[in-house]
């Protein structure tokens, strides 16, 4: 259920879920790289860094997790087409 503008929480993990909302990212997907970077950069010490700059760390981490889901997929589709190619000569 999603929050309406005047029930935003209270807690930074709400806050930095807040501020993903107008970029369109999934709230399951902003939590694990919150609590990723929190991992990375001390645990709840690492807030500094996550929210400094109006989320940058955590608006660049999201786009390199997409951009590395957008490479695997056209790997993938490229050996479906090879696979599609060698089974399409095999066959004949």
């Amino acid at each position: 259920m999603e929050k309406k503008d005047d029930e935003r929480g209270q807690t930074r993990m709400d806050a930095a879920l807040d501020a993903m909302r107008p970029f369109g990212f999934p709230y399951p997907l902003v939590r694990q790289k919150v609590k990723e970077l929190l991992n990375v950069y001390g645990g709840d010490d690492g807030w500094v860094f996550v929210e400094e700059g109006a989320y940058s760390l955590l608006i660049e981490t999201l786009l390199d997790n997409e951009n590395a889901n957008e490479e695997e997929h056209r790997v993938i589709s490229f050996f479906i087409f090879l696979f599609l190619i060698f089974f399409s000569r095999v066959s004949v």
